[in-house]
C-alpha cells in the first residue's frame, strides 16, 4: 500500500517547549547546512620562496688535533681508537685504524661521534694524498644488467654491489705505511689501538681520563 501523506508538521512539540527533533537536525534533514565548495585557483606569485641556505659548519673541538687518538661512538666500527689525520671542507673528520692494526680504513666521522683522548702521534711525516677529500668518498654502484627472462625472479630483491675504488687501496697502503712506523716506535701504541673501548659498571665517560696505558682507567677525584 502506498504510504500515507503526512498531515502537519514534521517536528511536534512534546511539552514545555521540548521539540521532537533538533534545529540542526531538521536543518540537515532539508539540507540547508549544506554548503557547495567550488575550488579557487591559487595564485604561486604571491607566495615568498626562501632562499635555501647550506648548513654552517661546525666549530671543531680544541681537543682535536692531527695525530690525536679518538675513540668512535657509532657506526660499524664503534669502540675503535683511530687515529684522527685532518679535517674536511664538509667539516667532517678523517680518520683511520691503521687497517692494518684494528681495521679500521679510510673514512669520514662527525666530531659529535667521537671521544678525544690524551694520546697523540707526530703525524707531521705522514703526507695525506690531496685527492682525499668529500667526492673521494661517493659510492660507485655498478650497472644494472639485462638478465634474460628465464632466469629473472621478480620476488627476489638484487642487492646492489658497491665497487671499490682502485685508488682507494693504494691510498689506504700509502697512509698506513707511514702510520705504522709511528705505532711501531711505541711499545704500547699497536695493541692500544688494537683493543675496543668499553664501559664497566659505575664508570662514566664524561669523570674518565683517557690515557695510553692499557687496561687503567683513572677517574678524576676532584
Amino acid at each position: 500500500m502506498p504510504s500515507k501523506p503526512r498531515k502537519g508538521p514534521r517536528n511536534t512539540q512534546l511539552g514545555a517547549g521540548v521539540m521532537l527533533y533538533s534545529r540542526s537536525k531538521i536543518h540537515k534533514a532539508k539540507g540547508r547546512g549544506l554548503v557547495k565548495k567550488t575550488a579557487k585557483p591559487v595564485d604561486n606569485s604571491r607566495i615568498m620562496k626562501m632562499p635555501k641556505k647550506a648548513a654552517p659548519v661546525a666549530k671543531l673541538r680544541t681537543s682535536l688535533t692531527p695525530g690525536t687518538v679518538v675513540i668512535l661512538l657509532a657506526g660499524a666500527f664503534r669502540g675503535k681508537r683511530v687515529v684522527y689525520l685532518k679535517r674536511l671542507d664538509s667539516g667532517l673528520l678523517l680518520i683511520t685504524g691503521p687497517f692494518g692494526v684494528n681495521g679500521v680504513p679510510l673514512r669520514r666521522v662527525n666530531q659529535a661521534y667521537v671521544i678525544a683522548t690524551s694520546t697523540k702521534l707526530d703525524i707531521s711525516s705522514v703526507k695525506i694524498p690531496d685527492r682525499i677529500n668529500d667526492a673521494y668518498f661517493k659510492k660507485v654502484e655498478e650497472q644494472k644488467k639485462s638478465a634474460p627472462i628465464e632466469d629473472a625472479k621478480p620476488k627476489e630483491a638484487k642487492k646492489k654491489k658497491d665497487l671499490l675504488k682502485p685508488e682507494r687501496l693504494e691510498d689506504q697502503k700509502a697512509v698506513d705505511s707511514q702510520l705504522m712506523n709511528l705505532v711501531g716506535k711505541k711499545t704500547t701504541m699497536a695493541a692500544y689501538l688494537h683493543s675496543r673501548f668499553s664501559l664497566h659498571q659505575g664508570e662514566f665517560p664524561h669523570m674518565m681520563k683517557f690515557q695510553t696505558q692499557l687496561c687503567t682507567r683513572q677517574l678524576y677525584l676532584n
